[in-house]
């Protein structure tokens, strides 16, 4: 493996001049198609964008917004922004056209660039500030007022593929970021209903893409299957651009693709570093890994000396053949990973690590590497980046508060959030709950906002119980919700379990209540589901393929999302 030489490097336009240099020739993304796309195709493209920027009057600072699937022309057009000095403005691809207006109209973007099936779902009308709007698929100009740009449109057809050389020194005039210097605008909805803009300067992308390198070092052509959105900050940060600059070969799927896919995706191309969401990770384990798994009796003959052995290797080796069997490690991050999972993985002795983290970070708080043995834990707060506990309960948990240099400038043209969420020294008020322990490891307990408070002054987490209830048998997912002063579990199926068995309501209930009752059996007497309701629609997810738990907040489940039986 060999590794890009850094040490010149003082901000991404310098990261891109290197990769470009020394990886001329190699492969940089392979499409869903089959489609090889070079590092100097990408060169030459950059150029191309520059130039359109000139004509648009795209100044230094200004927004250019990105509206698509993962694709190698999303990520060149995400490396050309940022090389040009302007404002990089990634949506999620999940937003409806609603809140889609609202980010441009707020980030004041000059030109969006946008995949063909966002667009037709748009009003151009809506979007009458934009100096252009262009076809991420072809670079086609799908709406302008400005004539210069139809001219970039016509001469880009007959625009040569430059050579090496001239292409070098035109990178020279790439702009050159100070540490402060707003680089991503990231829209993240919170708590709020309105979307909140992330102002991330080159900082916080310099300081998490040089962490990634030093605990998980990539060389030139390794593999990397991109199965986060690009849109998302986790996605962004780690998948395509730590992986662009190093230098690797990042494959690309098709958007939406289904797990078989992304399986064979794994198997096929053997990425040496794989990165997604705990929720993905949780139903290819429950692809592979038997029903039985988190019973009693097969995890004591598990544990004994050497059949235990035996079978241990036989159900590591069946997990790890479906990620390729060629990682480093598999990362998961975005959301906290399944504690009874997570123990499993660890028993048969699995590669995996964990990553804390959100948005206002530029992705990473803190980190824990595949040799820590500290399991339930999400790592030790990485380089630059304090963790405090505050408003500790009784049991020891308290908010989580972090302050470091890879923190946001604050939230775009919205200066009365972004002093509320900076107290006067500093600190971030994250909304997670948490506690450190005396080697300062963090462990994550779940959201301040999702606590549920019973009759007696109870609270309780939901996200514990609906860990423990997703790895109950023939259990997709669930949602822990509180009705008439009750905890109500909201249960999905395994979709397997729903295709290979035709059950009548009294069968189902009758498993699902099995399922209830063994949660319960775990749980103090104050903490205890009363009832359960079948979700026969798959839940509605967010971005990081979580449940989107405010659509269940005040539903009528009997009648709406769910079904009670």
């Amino acid at each position: 493996m060999r590794e890009l030489d850094w040490a010149e490097a003082a901000g991404l336009s310098d990261l891109f001049r290197i990769v470009f240099t020394q990886c001329w020739e190699h492969v940089a993304f392979t499409e869903a198609t089959g489609t090889e796309v070079r590092y100097e195709e990408l060169a030459n493209t950059v150029e191309q964008l520059h130039q359109l920027f000139v004509r648009a009057g795209v100044r230094l600072g200004d927004r250019v917004a990105l509206l698509g699937h993962n694709s190698a022309h999303w990520g060149v057009v995400y490396v050309a922004t940022i090389a040009y000095g302007a404002i990089v403005v990634p949506i999620p691809d999940s937003e409806k056209p609603k809140v889609i207006y609202q980010i441009l109209e707020h980030s004041e973007s000059k030109i969006l660039f946008v995949s063909e099936q966002f667009w037709e779902a748009l009003n151009e009308f809506r979007l009458s500030s934009l100096q252009a709007i262009i076809c991420l698929q072809n670079w086609s100009i799908l709406n302008t007022v400005n004539t210069s740009l139809r001219e970039w449109e016509q001469r880009r057809l007959e625009f040569p593929v430059q050579d090496k050389s001239w292409l070098l020194e035109r990178m020279s005039h790439y702009y050159s970021h100070t540490p402060e210097t707003p680089v991503v605008l990231a829209y993240t909805s919170g708590t709020t209903e309105s979307p909140k803009g992330v102002l991330l300067a080159m900082r916080s992308l310099m300081l998490n893409v040089n962490y990634a390198r030093k605990v998980i070092p990539l060389g030139v052509g390794d593999a990397l299957v991109s199965v986060l959105p690009y849109s998302h900050i986790y996605g962004q940060v780690f998948d395509l651009l730590y992986g662009f600059v190093s230098g690797a070969h990042i494959y690309v799927l098709f958007s939406s693709p289904t797990l078989p896919a992304i399986c064979e995706a794994f198997m096929r191309y053997r990425p040496c570093l794989i990165q997604m969401v705990p929720a993905l990770f949780e139903r290819i384990f429950k692809s592979v890994i038997p029903t039985w798994w988190n019973l009693p009796l097969p995890h004591l003959l598990l544990s004994t000396p050497l059949l235990g052995d035996v079978f241990r290797k036989r159900l590591r080796v069946r997990l790890a053949k479906l990620f390729g069997n060629n990682f480093m490690t598999v990362v998961l991050g975005g959301t906290p990973l399944n504690p009874i999972i997570e123990d499993f993985l660890s028993f048969i002795g699995f590669r995996y690590s964990l990553g804390y983290g959100l948005t206002e970070s530029g992705a990473l708080v803190a980190y824990r590497t595949v040799a820590s043995g500290k399991k339930r834990s999400v790592g030790i707060p990485v380089e630059g980046v304090e963790v405090a506990i505050r408003n500790v309960d009784s049991t020891g948990v308290g908010t989580i508060f972090i302050r470091g240099a890879n923190l946001m400038l604050g939230y775009f043209e919205n200066m009365v959030d972004s002093k509320a969420s900076f107290d006067e020294e500093g600190w971030l008020d994250t909304g997670d709950l948490g506690y450190v322990d005396k080697n300062n490891y963090l462990y994550v307990r779940g959201r301040r906002e999702n606590v549920l408070s019973l009759e007696g002054g109870v609270l309780v987490s939901p996200e514990e119980l609906e860990s423990l209830m997703n790895t109950m048998p023939h259990v997709q997912d669930s949602l822990v919700v509180k009705r008439d002063d009750e905890l109500v579990v909201l249960v999905q199926p395994t979709q397997e379990f729903s295709a290979r068995r035709r059950l009548s309501e009294a069968e189902l209930f009758f498993l699902m209540e099995r399922n209830r009752e063994r949660v319960n059996s775990r749980q103090e007497r104050r903490v205890q589901i009363a009832r359960v309701q079948i979700q026969y629609l798959p839940f509605e997810l967010t971005m990081k393929q979580n449940i989107r738990r405010k659509a269940y907040l005040e539903a009528d489940l009997s009648k709406g999302h769910a079904e009670q039986i």
